[in-house]
């Protein structure tokens, strides 16, 4: 089995890597990400089964080589665990700059677009039995205040792969809500003027009163029953799970 993780560099991306890295049932992890130095500090002694794949929909030349390393795939089984997403700009329409607007809808949409088609086509040409896990977000089902493009972004990876779901019934996928989890993402959040965005204090309090789930806890949960196990009641049951 092969493991592709989108946000490699990420809060819950870096344990689902590393936890990854220590499971019999992975054979190569295919570790997405756009911050160099960052995945350097992560995986310095990494073993040989990390495949370093450096993508970011603003470069072109760097859309080629990840698509060229996707298609250099040969294995029976691939599980795909979506975690890369950006949460700027955390302001309020009618202030954003037209560089926030770009990156967010570069990383949060081509990205995945990208990626999920590309991996559709292996499924198809080379008929690998293909797993899709998208780490999801109550901010795809209702409106928050100062976070309009991340909350659009989100609810549009859902339709999307919803509707890749229904096109390829044979291909596993759900969206899997991990809860409030303590990684840099929430950090950003509570470091936010509350003027602008309205949840601030409440994700404050969250982390005042010990309510987030780790990312390695939210790992091991992705690893043991998607990857390892892979419970196929989720899929029948429907396309969203907790």
């Amino acid at each position: 089995m092969i493991l592709i993780v989108t946000g490699a560099t990420g809060g819950i991306g870096s344990c689902v890597v590393k936890k990854a890295m220590q499971s019999p049932a992975v054979e190569k992890i295919y570790g997405m990400y756009r911050k160099e130095e960052k995945f350097n500090h992560l995986f310095a002694h990494a073993e040989n089964k990390l495949v370093r794949v450096r993508y970011n929909a603003a470069q072109s030349n760097e859309n080629l080589q990840f698509l060229h390393a996707l298609r250099e795939i040969n294995c029976e089984t691939v599980v795909c665990v979506h975690t890369a997403f950006c949460l700027e700009p955390l302001l309020r329409v009618g202030t954003y700059l037209p560089e926030d607007i770009k990156k967010n809808v570069s990383v949060n949409v081509v990205n995945m677009v990208l990626l999920v088609n590309e991996l559709i086509r292996l499924h198809h040409t080379k008929g690998i039995r293909l797993r899709i896990i998208n780490i999801d977000s109550g901010a795809a089902d209702r409106p928050l205040e100062g976070w309009g493009l991340y909350c659009a972004s989100k609810a549009y990876a859902n339709m999307f792969l919803k509707t890749v779901r229904l096109e390829n019934p044979q291909v596993g996928i759900v969206s899997y809500e991990p809860g409030v989890v303590d990684t840099p993402m929430q950090e950003k959040i509570r470091q936010t003027d509350s003027a602008v965005c309205g949840q601030t204090e409440l994700f404050r309090a969250y982390f005042e009163k010990g309510m987030l789930r780790s990312p390695e806890t939210v790992a091991a949960d992705i690893l043991a029953r998607f990857v390892e196990n892979w419970d196929v009641r989720h899929f029948k049951e429907g396309y969203r799970t907790e």
